[in-house]
């Protein structure tokens, strides 16, 4: 899962794939990136530099594309700042077990943002 980075910094992304498998063996193969399976469809890569990644299918709604995130300090009060710029909360604060906390939300100009609390 993401290193804990300083708030603010991009601390991890993940490619949504249409094909994961596919979407796997092509980072392997051209930039020899090793994905280790988390489970529920989740692979998990460490890139030679930071930040780390995911690849995962896309969820109910989702295209595919990147999603990128931002370490935070509070995830609460960072979505109600969200929300007080613009912002619509798409993922309300999520609890991953054993690593921390993440949000989404549409950033105005309509960008997909994730964050993340260690």
């Amino acid at each position: 899962m993401p290193k804990a980075q300083p708030a603010g910094a991009f601390s991890h992304v993940e490619l949504i794939s249409k094909d994961p498998a596919k979407s796997v063996k092509f980072y392997e193969k051209v930039f020899g990136w090793k994905f280790d399976d988390m489970g529920e469809g989740y692979m998990f890569f460490t890139p030679p530099a930071l930040p780390t990644g995911g690849l995962r299918g896309p969820q109910k709604g989702e295209s595919p594309g990147s999603l990128s995130y931002i370490q935070v300090k509070d995830v609460d009060k960072t979505l109600k700042d969200a929300q007080g710029a613009g912002a619509v909360i798409l993922v309300p604060k999520t609890e991953i077990p054993n690593f921390g906390h993440y949000a989404v939300f549409l950033a105005p100009g309509d960008v997909p943002q994730a964050i993340f609390q260690s």
